[in-house]
């Protein structure tokens, strides 16, 4: 069976709002100021939840052994919050080893 173009882009519309309906399916904010006040807030609530210990680690000019236990905390709430990870964990990475 072949399907035009015009079919296809049908299809792909239903099958994104079905998805979306479901939840499965999020999308990034277009307001460019509205993601860097979700981006300060993300790194706001992952240096909340970043324990003591590991900034006694960092402050002992360590942080290089907790770099990869940074981005595993923030994950969850950069997903929460549709945030990039990767940013978000850098900059905390970077507030508790050298702020």
């Amino acid at each position: 069976m072949r399907l035009t173009k015009r079919q296809l882009k049908r299809i792909i519309r239903e099958e994104y709002s079905r998805l979306k309906r479901r939840g499965l399916i999020r999308e990034m904010y277009d307001d460019p100021n509205m993601m860097e006040d979700n981006h300060a807030e993300c790194v706001q609530r992952c240096l909340a939840a970043i324990p003591p210990n590991m900034k006694k680690i960092c402050s002992m000019g360590m942080g290089h052994m907790v770099i990869n236990d940074v981005w595993h905390m923030c994950e969850p709430i950069c997903d929460e919050m549709g945030c990039d990870c990767d940013l978000v964990s850098e900059e905390v990475h970077e507030v508790l080893c050298n702020g």
